[in-house]
């Protein structure tokens, strides 16, 4: 079935142009294939192009590699081990997921992702766009800043521990740290175009609790200015008259529900596009943060000592990706909670209009119909089925991360 959607969109007020800027920067690294040509989205990566990112991405790691291993005789301080870092191949193995990801759900599907939201707004409205555009920018600018201080420590510790002359060798480690908090902020930007309609949805239900049935008329075809639902529910004054209907529409159950259901869908084709990508980087999460607490441990005990280069240096790092890393995750599942909280945010809502509202039957019908596809249908972001993507999630994350150690410490004494 062919989507049509409204012709009457407010200039640069869609689905897309809330994730443009970060669009473009993925496409740079190969993360995502499409691009808006005057008012259509469209792809143009054929596979050959993605495989001369995995293959220009392997020549830089064969050229760290390869540099490393040819200096190993003249420094003394660089061991196989240096040489052939954990890090190339994990970050390289995230990044190959990631293109096959891109190249089977992230062209003309993801397309029709996003003009399905277009279509969801047609019907609900949508008074969200700048409210995620700028939180999007935020969230990018906080990356940035954390990729900033990644750079500096890394480029002293280097200068500290070599000299300038050595940095190309490293050069490319710098690479998948950035890869991966672009990867995150994809994933976190879809996720806020889910949680911001499931809001948009429960404001309308909202603002006829606190107007006495009062609602704001939706018709197919609604353009962005017809319809200002906001969180400042009970300050609605600014809104037309002349917009108001008498009663809630008996469509607007049907559509809300409708629009529920297309959202259920858009969040099964992001469990499609990134649940393995999840499962993976929460996995490489584990081993990295694992791998910085055995270093950590054994220069505060004593048991590794670094010739050259003060111990405090090598901990300071250690510690900034340990941090950068859990952000990074910390604001993924966050968001994932917001979606949550939307969708009881819509069932609570559901029940105090049938309970303290005297309402229709036929609306009542509704409203219970929707509540049961709620509940029947829940939004859920899972890892491939492995585990649900929320704060449990971290906990139990922590608890292996703070299991590890124990053990480690018993190990040393």
């Amino acid at each position: 079935m062919k989507i049509q959607v409204s012709s009457k969109k407010v200039l640069n007020q869609d689905a897309f142009s809330t994730v443009a800027q970060l669009n473009f920067v993925l496409r740079i690294f190969g993360l995502s294939s499409i691009y808006r040509d005057g008012n259509k989205l469209k792809h143009n990566n054929p596979i050959w192009k993605f495989m001369l990112y995995i293959i220009v991405f392997f020549a830089a790691n064969a050229y760290g590699v390869y540099f490393k291993i040819q200096t190993i005789d003249n420094h003394s301080k660089f061991t196989l081990t240096d040489a052939v870092q954990l890090v190339y191949l994990l970050g390289y193995i995230q990044y190959i997921f990631d293109i096959i990801s891109v190249y089977k759900h992230g062209r003309q599907t993801y397309i029709s992702y996003f003009n399905l939201y277009d279509y969801i707004d047609s019907i609900i409205g949508m008074p969200y766009y700048n409210q995620v555009k700028k939180y999007i920018r935020s969230m990018c600018a906080f990356y940035t800043f954390i990729a900033l201080i990644k750079f500096v420590i890394a480029i002293f510790m280097w200068a500290v521990d070599f000299n300038f002359i050595v940095l190309n060798i490293y050069s490319v480690e710098l690479i998948y740290p950035v890869i991966r908090l672009l990867a995150a902020l994809d994933i976190i930007a879809n996720c806020i175009q889910i949680s911001c309609r499931l809001e948009t949805i429960g404001d309308i239900l909202e603002y006829y609790y606190h107007h006495d049935g009062n609602i704001p008329v939706v018709v197919t075809g609604i353009t962005y200015d017809q319809i200002s639902v906001t969180k400042d529910l009970k300050q609605l004054n600014y809104l037309d008259p002349m917009k108001i209907s008498s009663k809630l529409s008996h469509s607007m159950m049907r559509h809300a529900s409708r629009c529920y259901i297309l959202l259920v869908e858009q969040s099964e084709f992001l469990n499609l596009k990134y649940g393995f990508r999840i499962l993976v980087a929460c996995s490489l999460y584990l081993l990295d943060v694992v791998l910085l607490l055995n270093i950590i441990i054994r220069l505060l005990m004593g048991n590794m000592v670094y010739p050259d280069l003060p111990s405090y240096l090598v901990i300071l790092s250690s510690l900034e990706r340990m941090l950068s890393y859990t952000i990074t995750l910390f604001c993924g599942i966050y968001q994932c909670e917001q979606t949550y909280r939307q969708t009881e945010r819509i069932v609570r809502m559901i029940n105090h209009l049938l309970v303290n509202q005297k309402i229709e039957k036929e609306i009542r019908e509704m409203l219970m119909e929707l509540k049961d596809v709620i509940i029947s249908r829940p939004i859920t972001y899972h890892a491939v089925n492995f585990f649900r993507v929320d704060y449990a999630t971290l906990v139990s994350m922590a608890s292996v991360i703070v299991t590890y150690t124990i053990i480690f410490l018993q190990s040393l004494q």
